[in-house]
């Protein structure tokens, strides 16, 4: 019966609070059960309104879910959905998996060896406008070159609600909208084969992505420039150019875009319904392209995922 799988969100930070919570407490396809977080007071705030119960202990909080969703960075996530996995929960994952290829691909491997239904959240990828395009010019290529860019100021602007986040600093945007870019890529030009990457100045980084199907793309990034300046992504090929629609209101799109992958992940653990292109696989391969890029932007030579 729609409605019947319990879902729980695991973190309180500014993406839960913004996206996975909210879409979550909307969501006609699942209960809203419960939210882990590290603080107890931050905790019930966060699901203060909603049918979800705070939790502080992990073992509790499993215990009333189903499907697990997981907002916390990659680094804590992949061990946290190990932990949902192995106790025969299913998971709706943030990009990227993991910084670790080999963390992500064991990840993804364990879940399909225990038949557990999974997804990873690009945010486009489930978002109708953008999965309409995509549909459309998968049947309209083949595309031989493909584009995407992003520049942003949230590792210099104090004023922005990620400023404040550790592991993007660490990281940069190639790990933070990297994914993003490489994923939208991918869901028309398929997978990458092979990797060439150059760092500039700062946080910039440049990517040249050879695809299995022989188109190559190229992705350019950078999240520390004095003002935003916009980016995109497009496709060129013998049909001309083309281009998904533009975004006007992130957060409500993205919020839309949940509901959809929770109404996509209900379906699959209710109905068999066939697996989504964004599961655990798909998000292995898209980090296993992101560590090819930092290795070849160290090697200077092309890499292998």
């Amino acid at each position: 019966m729609p409605g019947a799988l319990r879902f729980g969100v695991v973190g309180t930070g500014p993406w839960a609070r913004a996206v996975h919570i909210p879409a979550a407490a909307a969501s006609p396809r699942i209960v809203f059960a419960g939210v882990l977080g590290r603080d107890a007071a931050r905790t019930a705030a966060a699901v203060e309104g909603t049918t979800a119960a705070p939790f502080v202990e992990l073992a509790g909080f499993l215990d009333g879910v189903d499907i697990v969703g997981l907002a916390v960075p990659p680094e804590t996530q992949v061990e946290l959905a190990e932990a949902a996995v192995l106790a025969g929960k299913h998971v709706l994952l943030e990009k990227p998996v993991a910084v670790s290829p080999d963390a992500a691909t064991a990840l993804a491997e364990l879940a399909e060896a225990r038949g557990i239904r999974s997804l990873v959240f690009f945010t486009h990828l489930f978002s109708p406008d953008f999965a309409a395009w995509a549909e459309r010019a998968r049947a309209d290529g083949p595309w031989t070159h493909g584009r995407a860019e992003s520049y942003s100021s949230t590792l210099v602007d104090s004023a922005s609600v990620f400023h404040g986040s550790a592991w993007r600093h660490e990281r940069g945007a190639l790990w933070d909208v990297g994914p993003h870019a490489v994923a939208q890529l991918c869901a028309v030009l398929g997978p990458v084969a092979s990797v060439l990457a150059r760092r500039g100045e700062g946080d910039f980084a440049t990517l040249i992505l050879e695809h299995e199907a022989g188109a190559v793309s190229t992705v350019s990034l950078a999240a520390d420039l004095p003002v935003a300046i916009p980016g995109g992504t497009s496709l060129l090929g013998p049909r001309g150019r083309t281009s998904p629609p533009a975004i006007a209101d992130w957060n409500a799109t993205a919020r839309l875009a949940y509901t959809a992958a929770l109404a996509q992940l209900a379906d699959e653990i209710e109905n068999g319904a066939e697996a989504h292109e964004c599961d655990l696989m798909f998000g292995a391969h898209v980090t296993r392209v992101l560590a090819a890029a930092e290795r070849s932007a160290a090697s200077t030579r092309p890499e292998i995922p």
